[in-house]
């Protein structure tokens, strides 16, 4: 599959996700959608609609496209940046570093 083909690919699994979160944003700010509905709204995206469209994603890209030593690096540097960008705004004055550091990791986990 041609890399083009591969972003493509995601494109297409990845804005319904984001147009799902736009529209709960745009819900939310209108009051169309009350506040309490909010946390709910999230809780879908975040555990019923995320999960498979990642899943189908992965499933329909090869393995070794998968463990691609490329995209596994590019994956890591961006990580250890966010994680490093997290903890030096974490870390101001009053702040310990344990308080830090857990920021700086939900930081990087979800993305």
């Amino acid at each position: 599959m041609e890399p083009q083909e591969v972003a493509m690919a995601t494109v297409a699994v990845v804005i319904p996700f984001f147009t799902v979160i736009a529209l709960g944003f745009l819900a939310a700010c209108t009051r169309i959608l009350p506040a309490d509905a909010v946390a709910g709204l999230n809780v879908f995206v975040l555990y019923f609609a995320l999960p498979p469209m990642l899943f189908r994603l992965s499933a329909a890209t090869p393995v070794s496209q998968l463990l691609d030593p490329t995209t596994l690096a590019v994956w890591l540097l961006a990580a250890v940046a966010l994680i490093a960008a997290a903890l030096v705004v974490a870390l101001r004055p009053g702040r310990s570093w344990l308080n830090a550091s857990f920021g700086g990791l939900i930081a990087a986990q979800p993305n």
